[in-house]
């Protein structure tokens, strides 16, 4: 009777180790499949999207055998944190036309990622409000920052 009940016992830790086990699993093979989502997100960023496989690969080898190296890791740290400062700087911005824009300035606001929105009637993307001025210098348009 007494032998049973620790049997019993036994077999439910067993069961809940079993169950932790697995659950541990999931959260491994969930931050697995974020990181990778994360690598691809830095590629496309990267503007690799469009690179053959095999190239890619090629890369990934020759940045892993040069990441042993302490002078090329932090090279590539300052280049990264350049460009997040530089995107970061960039305050959204909505630009309002009171007269329909000539086409060179659609394409140069085009070039500098900003965007048409047909149902507001406005451009919206993210700059500084000095090169849009200078580049908008004449027209007839609002440009109003968002925080």
């Amino acid at each position: 009777m007494v032998l049973e009940a620790i049997k019993e016992k036994i077999l439910l830790k067993k069961q809940k180790l079993k169950e932790q086990e697995k659950m541990i699993k999931n959260q491994e093979k969930t931050s697995k499949i974020k990181r990778f989502s994360e690598l691809g997100r830095l590629a496309y960023k990267a503007k690799l999207e469009s690179l053959d496989e095999k190239v890619l690969l090629g890369a990934f080898l020759e940045i892993a055998e040069k990441s042993q190296d302490a002078k090329a890791l932090k090279a590539w740290l300052e280049r990264s944190e350049k460009i997040q400062n530089d995107t970061t700087s960039l305050k959204r911005i909505l630009i309002s036309f009171r007269a329909v824009p000539n086409q060179e300035i659609k394409d140069q606001l085009k070039k500098m990622n900003f965007r048409w929105n047909s149902f507001r009637g406005e451009y919206y993307g993210r700059g500084t409000k000095d090169d849009l001025t200078n580049l908008l210098k004449g027209l007839d348009v609002s440009i109003e920052v968002i925080d």
